[in-house]
């Protein structure tokens, strides 16, 4: 339920600000499970991606292709980790939505 305050302005009432949170909340909680996943498989998938074009593509490309894709997925599990570690509260939600992206 929306109320006007004393200027004419539109507040949002705290149960729809509490209630978009906890949604945010499991949105973010999702992000970070799947993300264990993803990270998995996107792997995986470098790996294999390497193998089929070993004989195509040089070597050193490829391995510093993977290299490259393992440093920057590093971070990110550290992220996750520490999610997951935290256990972190519905009002901290945006702020781990921007530390995923």
């Amino acid at each position: 339920m929306n109320r006007t305050d004393a200027n004419g302005a539109r507040e949002t009432s705290d149960r729809n600000v509490t209630e978009s949170l906890r949604v945010q909340a499991a949105q973010v909680r999702q992000l970070y499970v799947q993300g264990r996943t993803g990270l998995v498989g996107a792997l995986i998938g470098a790996i294999l991606v390497t193998l089929v074009l070993w004989d195509a593509v040089s070597h050193v490309r490829l391995i510093t292709w993977v290299l490259i894709y393992v440093a920057v997925s590093i971070p990110r599990q550290l992220v996750i980790s520490a999610y997951f570690k935290k256990a972190p509260a519905v009002e901290d939600a945006p702020a781990w939505g921007s530390r995923f992206a």
